[in-house]
């Protein structure tokens, strides 16, 4: 069993990330384009980021981004 923690990250499926960030759990789907699905907490952009260029792509290769549902933990970090 995969212990998850405050900034972990997971790669799903090939290309398919998990990245755990406090409670919740943003998806990255990181092909041609990126696809990030759902945005944490206001202030969870900076590891996000940081993630993405960890990975040798750039913030602005994002094209789509998908909220599961408008809670804080999961549509915050778009403000």
């Amino acid at each position: 069993m995969t212990k998850y923690h405050i900034g972990s990250t997971v790669e799903i499926i090939p290309n398919v990330y998990q990245i755990t960030l406090r409670v919740t759990n943003i998806i990255l789907i990181a092909e041609e384009e990126l696809t990030l699905i759902d945005t944490g907490f206001r202030g969870s952009a900076p590891q996000i980021m940081s993630f993405i260029q960890r990975l040798g792509r750039s913030p602005e290769e994002i094209t789509l981004i998908i909220l599961t549902h408008n809670h804080l933990d999961h549509a915050g970090g778009l403000a």
